[in-house]
């Protein structure tokens, strides 16, 4: 199944299935090496008194939209998250290049690149060697972190100046667009995504809510 994430989770649901989706948390608890940013988790009510530019997503939905906020205050009234849901918080940083991977027990099934400085591109104006960089990149976040990983993902992976390459996030296999990926690549990792059972068993190890991430180069700290 493929497409909104509420209604791949109902259908599921009906049909006695659940999805694997990748841990919310998985940014705060990958290495370093993976990430190359400050992130945490906050509740949508300590993350309103932030003082400071950062970028700010839902970590569990797609409850309000992921972007630059100035501070706290631009984050939206409670609605479909309410004060303790959880949002994760991250330094601003440039990407250079930004791909994504379908993967599946481990393996990556197909690949492209979705964006150039923040703007969409293709794979026809993509150097080779950019691709391949980020796909032995991907490669390795995936062997580094296979226990932190559902039976299928997609990663998406960008080049930060100064820095290196990282993991942008984790998506669910089951609503993520396909950009140039190869379509029946990315659907067998779609299905991959399906498992048996209806129950509440988590098809990753839970969150640990208001963790933090830090480096020895410092923290992002609320003010």
């Amino acid at each position: 199944m493929y497409g909104d994430p509420l209604f791949c989770e109902a259908l599921a649901e009906q049909l006695g299935k659940r999805l694997a989706a990748p841990r919310p948390d998985y940014l705060m608890v990958a290495p370093w090496t993976c990430v190359r940013r400050l992130v945490l988790m906050l509740s949508l009510e300590e993350a309103r008194h932030l003082s400071r530019p950062f970028f700010g997503k839902p970590a569990e939905s797609r409850a309000f939209e992921s972007r630059i906020y100035l501070d706290g205050g631009e984050l939206p009234a409670e609605g479909r998250l309410d004060g303790d849901g959880p949002v994760l918080i991250s330094e601003i940083v440039r990407w250079e290049w930004e791909f994504r991977f379908f993967v599946r027990e481990g393996q990556i099934l197909t690949g492209s690149i979705y964006a150039r400085d923040g703007k969409v591109a293709g794979m026809n104006e993509t150097p080779l060697s950019r691709y391949t960089d980020a796909s032995l990149f991907a490669a390795d976040v995936v062997d580094e972190t296979r226990d932190l990983l559902p039976p299928a993902c997609v990663l998406d992976v960008g080049f930060i100046p100064l820095r290196g390459w990282a993991v942008v996030e984790l998506n669910a296999v089951y609503a993520s667009g396909l950009y140039g990926c190869h379509p029946g690549q990315a659907l067998e990792a779609v299905a991959g995504a399906v498992l048996p059972g209806t129950d509440a068993e988590d098809s990753c190890p839970p969150a640990e809510s208001s963790a933090r991430r830090d480096s020895d180069e410092g923290h992002l700290k609320l003010p």
